[in-house]
């Protein structure tokens, strides 16, 4: 699985303001049974960040098409840990859009 990520930081009126971000790559498990049954797909999915970089909160937006691909990147960005947005150097709260693909590499 590969998080594709779109966030260019911006300028408000006091300062930079920073965008949450992953501190780590996410990988979910691939499903052995999806694995097996050659299911891919892509998975949009918005989550809320607290000022600690916790996961607040995490919702399926764009289904896989796989229900099982679906509950692996959820689970995957539920245990997520981030890195909070900031506005003027100071941690916020944030709402932020994961894109997580599942690809079976060819062996």
């Amino acid at each position: 699985p590969v998080p594709d990520r779109e966030e260019p930081p911006f300028l408000g009126r006091r300062g930079a303001r920073t965008e949450a971000h992953p501190a780590v790559r996410i990988s979910p498990v691939y499903p052995t049974r999806c694995r097996k049954l050659g299911h891919e797909g892509t998975c949009v999915l918005e989550c809320g960040v607290d000022a600690s970089g916790n996961v607040s909160s995490v919702r399926l937006t764009v289904s896989s098409g796989c229900p099982d691909l679906d509950e692996a990147a959820v689970n995957a960005l539920r245990a997520a840990r981030f890195e909070p947005a900031r506005a003027g150097g100071i941690p916020v709260p944030d709402r932020v859009t994961e894109r997580l693909r599942f690809v079976l590499l060819p062996r």
